[in-house]
């Protein structure tokens, strides 16, 4: 499974990030946009707010928020953000985390198609069409960025097609295969997980 790359830029007043697939970049989209304010405070109950979110409380609370602060950096100084103070790598670390984030959340077919027990390993799926929107694609890349509504014709063995069911059902299977965050754990989970491993299942067995 290939790594992912992915291109920052961390804009005075606005930042993007890009990741390149079929060999050419592209900007996706964060929060609903393709350009992330470059804005961090603190909302009312102490928690961190970075973009969208922070620009709009600046009017109200300047006090606890701040923007521009790639013109800071390399300065060996402080900035306050309420009654806490950071440092302008500190602050733009949180963009760029935020950045990360977004890309990492990216659904791409080879992310999908990762078994949900081990994230390293690849379904025995083979992916022969992809309908997106009005557009057909045969053979689709790992690489290919999937989109709610997408439409995809595999072809696998009944193994293959139940743990892919799995992801695609639970969140937390879903997020362990596309981040590699908490993989699925407790009673359930391993029950199912030797149920999927047996020959009921689908799996062959030699004769």
């Amino acid at each position: 499974m290939s790594d992912i790359i992915i291109g920052i830029d961390l804009g005075t007043t606005n930042s993007e990030v890009a990741v390149v697939r079929g060999g050419r970049p592209e900007v996706i989209a964060v929060e609903d946009s393709h350009l992330l304010p470059s804005v961090v405070g603190l909302a009312d109950d102490g928690s961190l707010l970075v973009g969208q979110a922070a620009r709009n409380q600046y009017v109200l609370h300047p006090d606890r928020t701040i923007k521009s602060i790639k013109r800071r950096m390399g300065e060996d100084t402080q900035v306050s953000m309420g009654d806490q103070k950071f440092s302008p790598q500190e602050i733009s670390a949180l963009i760029l985390g935020r950045l990360k984030r977004a890309a990492e959340e990216e659904v791409t077919l080879g992310a999908l198609l990762r078994d949900p027990r081990e994230r390293e390993q690849t379904l025995p799926i083979i992916p022969l069409l992809l309908a997106q929107g009005e557009g057909r694609e045969l053979l689709p890349p790992e690489d290919r960025r999937i989109l709610p509504g997408d439409r995809l014709l595999l072809c696998g063995c009944s193994l293959g097609r139940s743990r892919l069911g799995w992801t695609l059902q639970n969140v937390h299977s879903l997020n362990y295969v596309l981040t590699g965050g908490s993989a699925p754990e407790g009673a359930i989970w391993q029950w199912l997980s030797r149920r999927l491993a047996s020959p009921r299942a689908g799996q062959s067995v030699p004769s």
